[in-house]
């Protein structure tokens, strides 16, 4: 009776052992879990803020982009509205010469009737 007693009290033993061993190891285990979730946690809210920031990053894009495009819009205006107010520069300039050398033509040949006509008196 006393040997089953000490056996008893020897595997009660044993079983407190490997209670408090599990216990131990339960608590390591749920340690590495909370450990794993925090860190869980702190990577979800790291890619959540990425994806806000590269959302951020697309939208300054875009908007940049439509920026580029009517700048490059208003530049091809401006050239446009250059070259059509060069060509009437360029016409008015034409006419004005045509006018001019119509208006030297008409005169030289004023002069020359007028020199014929002195001639004419001379004589």
């Amino acid at each position: 009776k006393q040997a089953m007693q000490s056996d008893v009290q020897r595997l009660r033993g044993e079983l407190d052992a490997a209670s408090d061993a599990h216990k131990t190891d339960r608590m390591i285990f749920q340690r590495a879990e909370d450990a794993r979730n925090s860190d869980r946690d702190a990577w979800a809210k790291q890619k959540r803020g990425l994806e806000r920031r590269c959302e951020e990053l697309e939208g300054a894009v875009r908007e940049l982009s439509g920026l580029y495009e009517r700048e490059k819009e208003a530049r091809r205006r401006e050239k446009e509205e250059h070259e059509t107010q060069k060509e009437a520069w360029d016409t008015k300039l034409n006419e004005e010469n045509w006018t001019r050398q119509c208006a030297e033509n008409q005169l030289n040949e004023s002069l020359k009737a007028l020199k014929k006509m002195e001639t004419l008196l001379k004589d």
